[in-house]
């Protein structure tokens, strides 16, 4: 390894180590609060979410006659959503 790449990546290291407070500052902080607001249980978003996944289902069913799968993927989406937003913090 020659001297300058050595030199190169201690003074990388030297300089990620000093800015790792500034690095793990939350920049989203502000923006957590307003999505979770808009994304909760009880939001027009989260109701919003349900209805076209409702209608999804119910057009999806009368097209192909297959209502099993509609229920099925209907109930398979909101278990999928409720995961997801608990798993994001929402």
């Amino acid at each position: 390894m020659s001297t300058k790449l050595g030199v190169l990546i201690i003074a990388t290291g030297v300089a990620l180590a000093i800015s790792q407070p500034a690095l793990a500052a939350d920049i989203f902080a502000g923006s957590k609060t307003v999505i979770k607001e808009n994304a909760d249980g009880d939001s027009g978003l989260y109701m919003g979410m349900t209805v076209a996944g409702l209608g999804s289902a119910a057009l999806g069913g009368f097209l192909t006659k297959n209502w099993g799968g509609a229920i099925g993927g209907f109930v398979t989406g909101m278990i999928f959503a409720n995961t997801a937003m608990a798993i994001v913090g929402l």
